[in-house]
């Protein structure tokens, strides 16, 4: 089991250190201002815990806003921007990818396709619940010998319970209540396949069911198309490698399964008004 990185206080935020981790938990804690654009998460689950804090953090391009008592979620590979005031102050824990599959595959992390709560506002009671765990493992670090086996349980508590309260705002979200158990599965098939499946008709295939039914049922209860939902994943991959990764244009049309760079370019601007290279460009 490879040792838990401790970083000592003053806390130098180091997000080239972050983007290539390689521990399976890490923890840093929270303190002061900070501001980033464009941040591409590394292969891990990050779990922040807030006390204080405001500002925005956008995540895969969605912004929020930040407040005090908020657990914010990121998952491996979302593009992450925020601009967090000078007031902030809490925890950050790093739990790897392989970490989060072999020991919490029963958590909604260790399944899910898409973050989709990756802000959450909390009680004060609960707070002071997860304040507790995350500083037992910030003290467990700060020992002359330390217990890495101590430390990584501590680490799987406080993803058990951020998963409590994932689970909860997922029962008392009313569209998601209403949402059916075959779009649940079109959603879990699209996020596997997406890279080389882009037609509903695979997907209604896959699900016993006949396009037409498919894309109508996404209409009625996300307000949008099956082929739009397809899209709105395929561009979501295309804005996170065209902002976060060093991979060229050419390469990412390839790997998002486009044969023509042209075919590619043509596809994003008529999705979003803009050509890939433009994504790349400092917008003011």
């Amino acid at each position: 089991m490879k040792p838990v990185k401790h970083f000592p206080v003053p806390i130098v935020k180091d997000l080239d250190e972050e983007a290539h981790l390689a521990d399976s938990v890490v923890y840093r804690q929270i303190a002061g201002p900070s501001r980033v654009n464009n941040f591409r998460s590394p292969d891990f689950y990050v779990f922040l815990l807030f006390e204080k804090c405001s500002g925005t953090h956008s995540i895969d391009f969605v912004e929020y806003k930040e407040k005090d008592l908020q657990v914010h979620i990121s998952f491996p590979g979302q593009i992450h921007s925020w601009n967090t005031g000078p007031d902030a102050c809490g925890h950050k824990l790093f739990i790897s990818k392989h970490q989060v599959e072999a020991f919490l595959f029963e958590t909604q992390f260790s399944y899910a396709k898409a973050n989709r709560y990756p802000v959450i506002d909390i009680s004060q009671e609960m707070f002071e619940k997860l304040d507790l765990e995350f500083k037992a493992v910030q003290e467990e670090v700060a020992e002359a010998s330390v217990s890495w086996d101590v430390v990584t349980l501590r680490a799987q508590l406080i993803a058990i319970m951020i998963n409590q309260l994932v689970e909860e705002q997922f029962r008392k979200d009313a569209v998601m209540r209403k949402t059916s158990l075959l779009l649940l599965k079109f959603n879990a098939l699209m996020g596997k396949y997406f890279l080389g499946q882009k037609s509903v008709n695979y997907y209604a295939k896959q699900l016993s069911v006949t396009s037409s039914y498919l894309s109508a049922l996404c209409k009625k209860q996300l307000g949008v198309s099956a082929k739009e939902l397809i899209d709105q994943r395929v561009l979501l991959e295309a804005k996170r490698l065209l902002q976060g990764s060093d991979m060229t244009i050419k390469e990412i049309a390839y790997h998002l399964g486009f044969s023509e760079m042209a075919y590619f370019s043509n596809y994003i601007k008529s999705k979003t008004g803009f050509y890939p290279r433009q994504f790349r460009e400092p917008r003011g």
